[in-house]
């Protein structure tokens, strides 16, 4: 069972604890004569979406941006237990606040937070265990996932299953290594869906001591609901992946930003290929961010 193996895999490489300190910013402003207005500029919206989304290993032409299906189901380890449990309960909210499910409390994880001293080592460890499960047998994504040198680092499995939850085509898809066969897709739309399995979230203890507990519980929640670059972070806007950012001010939560991303994500149509989800994803956080000004 992947759980019990992750964490004899954390048992054999790190083991800590921690816990964690900052606020907010601001939108580009226009001055029309006695009215001042505040919003976002379509291309910033642009920019963060595309920093933050990737069509996979199906391509651009094929792929489609990864979300969560199922509720989901939270174990942090690596840390001691009143430290883990309130690191959970933190995560758990930032989840509820978002408007995702959660299960809890005797789920079986399909969510898992692993807090390490030594975070390359434990992840080393990991990445060639899994190497098939998890990553696929992507090297560049398995090397990118061991070399990340950030206080956070995460992964996810993901697979493609029917858009519309049909039992019939998700046994085929399931039976070509996740390639759908004779189903009725279109130039726009597709009859599958990518969805998220499992994520892995792996958190250096050694570069987490500036930081509040729940900014961190904020910034392992965003990660683990978006499918995205492990080196992800918020160009230039006010994002939660900017909590590790050198200069500036770190925020405290989540933003108005980071809310209309997860948002506009799992809102938008599962059936789409990559290139109109993104359209659509950033014409609902252009919505979602001006209504909020």
């Amino acid at each position: 069972m992947i759980v019990s193996a992750i964490l004899a895999v954390a048992l054999l490489v790190a083991q800590a604890d921690q816990t964690p300190p900052p606020p907010v910013q601001q939108g580009p402003t226009v001055a029309l004569d006695d009215i001042v207005v505040t919003g976002p500029n379509q291309a910033a919206v642009e920019t963060f979406v595309g920093r933050l989304t990737d069509p996979g290993r199906r391509g651009a032409n094929r792929g489609q941006l990864a979300r969560w299906g199922e509720p989901l189901c939270l174990r942090v380890i690596g840390g001691v237990h009143e430290d883990n449990e309130r690191l959970t309960a933190a995560i758990e909210a930032a989840f509820v606040s978002l408007n995702i499910r959660v299960d809890r409390p005797r789920c079986r994880p399909n969510a898992m937070v692993v807090i390490a001293h030594d975070a390359p080592g434990f992840s080393r460890v990991f990445a060639a265990r899994y190497r098939n499960r998890f990553f696929q047998n992507q090297r560049q994504v398995q090397s990118a996932f061991v070399a990340a040198s950030v206080p956070v680092r995460w992964e996810h499995r993901t697979r493609v299953g029917s858009a519309g939850r049909s039992p019939l085509i998700d046994e085929r898809v399931s039976r070509t290594s996740g390639e759908p066969i004779e189903l009725p897709d279109s130039r726009i739309t597709q009859s599958t869906a990518e969805r998220i399995e499992r994520a892995m979230v792996v958190v250096d203890a050694d570069q987490i001591d500036v930081v509040r507990l729940d900014a961190l519980a904020a910034y392992i929640a965003f990660v683990t609901l978006v499918n995205a670059p492990v080196q992800a972070s918020g160009p230039g806007q006010d994002s939660i992946l900017n909590l590790f950012a050198v200069s500036g001010k770190a925020p405290g939560g989540l933003t108005d930003w980071d809310r209309a991303f997860v948002e506009g994500l799992y809102s938008i149509r599962t059936n789409l290929l990559f290139s109109m989800q993104r359209t659509e994803l950033e014409q609902r956080m252009s919505r979602r961010l001006n209504a909020t000004d």
